[in-house]
């Protein structure tokens, strides 16, 4: 039997990175799910060539009215529950990410996680700062060079899992850490780097539309 990883991505108006990630995401050996929340900029449209495993509209039947980050996150835990994938990463769209081992691929650093006997993995996240010029089509570990300071509430990052059968809770942490009974994280932590502000205007562009929506609770 081969073994199997599924990137779960949720994605709102993200055309300008949003390939690049995908296309990293396949030559790691990964499998994507793509929750659209009903983009505007050619997402949807654009999405049914990249070889996706699942694509959906979430909320399936209209636009969001509000930003409901708890409901995306629930329905990241029913796809992965549903999944046939022996290991699952909850993954944005503004993210690369990597072994740390540099000739190995993703799906082979979640091997290793396996066969160590652990059935979760945590990340070192590396939140790339903005800076001006940045186009669709550019490639952003290129172009983004410098990190920033990482929030304290972003220092556990356990976002891979193993398909044990059981749902898992995503949503109690705000999706920065999966919980499931008899977790077990692997002593080493994947790379994971960040760039979700892209340039003043893109930028200014995400943080009014997800004030516009957000959910009060």
């Amino acid at each position: 039997m081969s073994f199997t990883a599924l990137a779960i991505i949720s994605t709102r108006n993200e055309i300008d990175i949003l390939p690049r990630v995908v296309e990293h995401l396949h030559a790691q050996g990964m499998a994507v799910h793509l929750m659209d929340d009903w983009s505007t900029d050619g997402t949807w449209e654009a999405a049914r060539s990249w070889g996706l495993a699942g694509l959906e509209r979430f909320p399936s039947d209209q636009p969001s009215q509000t930003f409901d980050w708890a409901a995306i996150l629930r329905r990241k835990e029913e796809i992965a529950l549903r999944s046939s994938a022996q290991w699952l990463i909850h993954h944005d769209a503004d993210e690369i990410r990597y072994s740390t081992r540099p000739r190995e691929t993703l799906l082979g650093a979640l091997r290793r996680a396996d066969i160590a006997g652990c059935n979760a993995c945590d990340h070192r996240l590396l939140n790339y700062i903005s800076r001006e010029g940045w186009r669709p089509g550019l490639d952003p570990e290129q172009f983004f060079q410098t990190v920033g300071p990482r929030p304290a509430v972003d220092s556990i990052q356990i976002k891979a899992w193993k398909h044990t059968g059981q749902r898992v809770d995503l949503a109690s942490s705000g999706g920065h850490w999966v919980q499931f009974p008899g977790r077990k994280v692997w002593y080493e932590k994947l790379i994971l780097k960040h760039y979700p502000l892209r340039g003043s205007q893109l930028a200014a562009q995400k943080l009014a539309d997800r004030r516009a929506r957000w959910n009060p609770e």
